[in-house]
């Protein structure tokens, strides 16, 4: 009984499949009739599927089918009713919250709910000594007084003489545009003698260039959109990758964001702190425009290997970024002071292609 009802159950795909193949032979047969050439049909259907997989593949974002699936789910979910409104909840919760502690934030010489709030541009231009007397009255609230040096990472003071020079620059130098350099050959040549200095302060040679930013941040987007140009324009590359540590600045998160790339973070060591390299090494694809190290890392203070970094951009023809916004005009003095374990970082590495270092980090 067994074995017959083997043999039936083996019988009905069998047949289903042959039903099928009957069909795909009528479809055929019809369609050689219409076109009356049957290559015609195979080059044509095998174009057809080309192009849709083509398109299906654009629509793969570039963190993954994975995370695009989640946020497609999510997106929907939330249009339930009873999901939005729990959300709508739990926005209004995190607002509360977020309210509450700017008020705490208001802390000076009236309660937060006595302060006046300017929301229109008032009608008559206020006096200066009332912009003076309003602008100091802003600058004392808070609870933290960064002059006592206890808000490290936020604001690095030079004194009060440093700070008096600054301001003098400023007033000297506020209505230049260095965009028309024929108005102002002046700020395009101080442009100049920084950049040529940093050059040479990192090892660089007479070929080595750069610019000036507004930080860290707007260095580091330069220097991704730089690597995503090149990959696309010189190296074929059609979508360019950026492979960072886990613990690399968040503005190459955002640079990835701002110019549509996808951006893979490589574990750390867990005793060093540092990147692994040998999983660096792993994750090294044919899309991958430029690798990081940074020197020193913000979460740990702790400097990647980028000798080792600059010998895997070196064997596979990658750039090399080092993210030196931190500490890079610290470390640069630290081997000529005395600190001679201090490993290399700079253009003294030739798998080295660009650094980023910011004068108003631990460098006044």
């Amino acid at each position: 009984m067994s074995q017959e009802i083997a043999k039936e159950s083996t019988v009905i795909p069998t047949a289903v499949l042959g039903i099928f193949v009957l069909k795909c032979n009528t479809v055929r047969q019809r369609l050689n009739d219409f076109f009356c050439y049957e290559p015609v049909i195979l080059i044509g259907s095998t174009a057809i599927a080309i192009h849709l997989a083509h398109k299906l593949y654009n629509r793969v974002p570039n963190d993954g089918v994975k995370k695009g699936f989640m946020r497609w789910f999510f997106r929907n979910v939330r249009k339930f009713p009873f999901v939005k409104k729990q959300v709508l909840a739990e926005l209004q919760k995190t607002k509360d919250t977020l309210h509450g502690d700017m008020l705490k934030l208001m802390k000076g010489k009236r309660k937060p709910d006595e302060f006046e709030y300017i929301l229109t541009l008032p009608p008559v231009g206020a006096a200066p000594d009332d912009i003076i007397r309003n602008l100091k009255e802003y600058m004392e609230l808070g609870n933290y007084s960064w002059k006592n040096g206890s808000v490290s990472g936020t604001v690095y003071h030079g004194g009060d003489e440093l700070t008096n020079l600054n301001v003098e620059v400023f007033r000297l130098s506020a209505w230049t545009n260095p965009l028309h350099p024929d108005v102002f050959p002046g700020a395009c040549k101080m442009e100049a003698e920084i950049v040529r200095m940093v050059a040479n302060l990192f090892h660089g040679t007479s070929r080595t260039c750069g610019t000036v930013t507004s930080g860290g941040t707007e260095s580091i987007i330069l220097a991704v959109k730089a690597y995503r140009d090149y990959a696309i324009q010189e190296k074929g590359i059609q979508y360019p990758e950026i492979l960072v540590p886990v613990t690399a600045h968040a503005a190459f998160d955002k640079a990835a964001h701002l110019l549509n790339m996808k951006i893979s973070h490589v574990p750390i060591n867990p005793v060093t702190c540092q990147v692994d390299i040998s999983k660096m090494k792993k994750m090294i694809n044919s899309n991958t425009c430029m690798l990081v190290g940074s020197t020193p890392a913000f979460p740990h203070g702790c400097m990647d290997n980028i000798e080792k970094i600059a010998e895997l951009g070196i064997w596979y023809g990658i750039p090399v970024h080092v993210d030196a916004c931190l500490g890079g005009f610290l470390i640069a003095f630290m081997q000529p002071a005395g600190f001679v374990d201090i490993p290399v970082f700079d253009f003294t590495l030739s798998g080295v292609t660009s650094i980023s270092a910011d004068t108003h980090k631990v460098s006044q």
